[in-house]
C-alpha cells in the first residue's frame, strides 16, 4: 500500500465516524427539543397551579369570600324570611283557589247561556 491508499482509507474511516457522530448529534438535538417543550409545559403548569393556590387563598383568608358569606349567612334573619315565604305561599294558594272558582263559575255561566239561550 502506498501512502495515498493509507490516507484514503483513513479519510473514509473518518468520514464514517463523522456520519455516525452526525446521526448521534441529530438524536441529541431531537431529545433537547423534546426536553425544552416539556420544560415549557411544566412551567405553564406551575403557573396555573400557583394561580389556583392564589384563588384558594383569597377564598379562605380571614377576610376572604367564604368568611364574608359566613358572616352574611349568620346575620340573615332566617325566621323572618321563612315566615314571609309561608305567608306568600298561603296567598298564592288562596288566589289560585279563587281563580279556579271563578273559572268554574264562568264555565257554568257559558254552559247555562248555551243551554237556555
Amino acid at each position: 500500500m502506498t501512502d495515498h491508499d493509507n490516507i484514503f482509507t483513513m479519510l473514509t474511516q473518518q468520514k464514517e465516524i463523522l456520519a455516525k457522530q452526525s446521526s448521534k448529534i441529530d438524536k441529541i438535538e431531537k431529545a433537547l427539543v423534546s426536553i425544552s417543550v416539556q420544560e415549557k409545559d411544566i412551567y405553564y403548569m406551575n403557573m396555573r397551579i400557583d394561580a389556583i393556590w392564589r384563588k384558594y387563598d383569597q377564598l379562605m383568608e380571614p377576610d376572604g369570600t367564604i368568611a364574608m358569606l359566613q358572616k352574611c349567612a349568620a346575620s340573615c334573619p332566617r325566621g323572618v324570611v321563612e315566615d314571609r315565604l309561608e305567608a306568600l305561599d298561603e296567598n298564592i294558594k288562596t288566589n289560585l283557589a279563587r281563580q279556579w272558582v271563578a273559572i268554574g263559575a264562568i264555565i257554568a255561566l257559558m254552559a247555562a247561556i248555551k243551554l237556555f239561550g
